[in-house]
């Protein structure tokens, strides 16, 4: 399921018949598949450092700038919380990206 957005925008970048969508998707499959045998050793570690990176950026800081600049006339105590999540989710994220590879 979540390889069928990105070989749309691969099929829509390169402009391929309908012949060559399919080997682009088989492809995409089978590049899929060797690097999960690849890495299935280190799979944890790599998955850690991932939602290191990425959880905390998307749980805490996106809502919160959308909140602060998409929200007008905020109140002081709205604008603080708003700041304090954003510092939060960077302090977080950095400690949880720091921690994951230094266990690597």
């Amino acid at each position: 399921m979540s390889l069928v957005p990105i070989n749309i925008i691969i099929e829509e970048k390169l402009d391929l018949r309908i012949e060559w969508t399919y080997v682009t998707r088989i492809a995409l499959v089978l590049s899929s598949v060797s690097l999960a045998v690849i890495l299935s050793d280190s799979a944890d570690k790599y998955l850690s450092v991932l939602g290191a990176v990425f959880c905390a950026p998307v749980g805490f800081i996106l809502p919160s700038l959308m909140y602060y600049y998409g929200v007008p006339n905020l109140s002081k105590f709205d604008r603080f919380l708003s700041i304090f999540m954003i510092v939060f989710g960077v302090t977080s994220g950095t400690l949880a990206t720091s921690i994951s590879i230094y266990n690597w």
